[in-house]
């Protein structure tokens, strides 16, 4: 038989090419961090001044939510844009993971609270640029998660699911599961405005002090029986799951509860986060954590911003994972060109018109 010339033996692989880059989509999510002006907004609202790792906190920040853009669930992932010239096409300096590691141990819960105001104004700026709701129902919808931690040393490991617990725990003690509101409950309704069988809703603002919420806020609760294989309940002795919601809107409670059925989609956004850097908490301190928490929102929101404002169609929706491997992931080269950088990118990308469209968007923004 006759040696093929392309046999795998003939091969040679060299680690010599300074000018590859690794990832060279980042771009667009770089180019829309430029758009948004946020390295400045972050060092000039958090303040880390007298803590060791403080300095400069946008460029860390910004390394990290890059790293994670890009998959990155750990923080050693964040070396991955130091090689060759993916740094290139960052428009910041891209930090050594013992760096970051420092720098996220110095935070307290108030420098959190700083980065959470961060994410707030960069929201705003966000939605200026288009993509926000615009004229359309906004709802806010909260739920919780569990993500799996190792060994005990982690502060607050032993806690989760805080937000339906505290909800659960605070109509329970209204007498929600017992009978001070039999009176009220309405038949609840499907989607095409027939009643539901043995399914009711009933409003709850008179029987809780909402002396600490907002004016106008509406407690609204629906109970379904329960059937076989239905999600546990968080009280196993009725005969009903129960559902909760704020809402300041105005309407019939069977209503309300009606658009919420149809909203609630708030498990997918869950899974972008933890396609974004919530599969794990690295650190044991709990602002640590707090922090990677908050800066994995950043890079979430980065992500989804980018695409309501640079794409159509199915991608507009896709997943993180998806547009890695379709968009992010794209080798190509940096290149000198009449004293203009250029990334040339692989030839034959299958997303390449993607790319080129969503560049196009993006450089429209201002």
């Amino acid at each position: 038989m006759t040696a093929v010339s392309r046999g795998i033996d003939r091969i040679e692989v060299t680690f010599d090419d300074p000018n590859l880059v690794a990832n060279a989509g980042l771009l667009l999510v770089a180019t829309l961090v430029v758009r948004l002006r946020l390295e400045r907004l972050i060092n000039s609202t958090l303040d880390l001044s007298g803590r060791v790792g403080g300095a400069l906190p946008g460029r860390k920040v910004l390394t990290l939510v890059q790293a994670m853009v890009a998959g990155g669930s750990h923080i050693d992932h964040a070396d991955l844009s130091r090689a060759g010239a993916t740094q290139s096409v960052l428009p910041h300096r891209v930090m050594a993971p013992s760096t970051l590691g420092t720098f996220l141990r110095a935070f307290t819960f108030g420098h959190v609270r700083q980065l959470d105001s961060v994410l707030a104004e960069t929201l705003r700026r966000a939605w200026v640029l288009g993509a926000g709701p615009g004229g359309n129902l906004l709802v806010a919808d909260l739920d919780s998660t569990i993500c799996e931690v190792c060994g005990k040393a982690k502060h607050g490991a032993g806690y989760g699911c805080a937000n339906s617990l505290h909800l659960a725990n605070r109509v329970h003690r209204v007498g929600f599961v017992g009978h001070r509101v039999e009176e009220v409950w309405l038949p609840s309704r499907a989607q095409d405005g027939e009643a539901k069988d043995e399914s009711a809703v009933a409003e709850l603002t008179s029987l809780i002090d909402d002396a600490k919420l907002p004016s106008g806020t509406r407690l609204i609760v629906r109970r379904d029986p329960l059937h076989p294989g239905a999600q546990r309940s968080l009280f196993p002795s009725l005969d009903f799951r129960y559902w909760g919601f704020y809402t300041d809107q105005d309407g019939d409670p069977r209503e309300l509860d009606v658009t919420m059925r149809a909203h609630a989609h708030v498990e997918q956004h869950i899974c972008r986060l933890k396609d974004s850097g919530l599969t794990r908490f690295p650190f044991a301190s709990f602002c640590a954590n707090a922090n990677w928490l908050a800066t994995v929102a950043v890079a979430a929101d980065l992500v989804r911003w980018f695409q309501l404002l640079c794409f159509e169609g199915a991608w507009r929706d896709a997943r993180p994972k998806a547009l890695r491997w379709a968009v992010f992931h794209v080798p190509g080269r940096l290149v000198h060109r009449a004293r203009q950088r250029v990334v040339s990118v692989i030839d034959s990308w299958p997303t390449t018109q993607v790319l080129l469209d969503a560049y196009r968007r993006i450089a429209l923004l201002t």
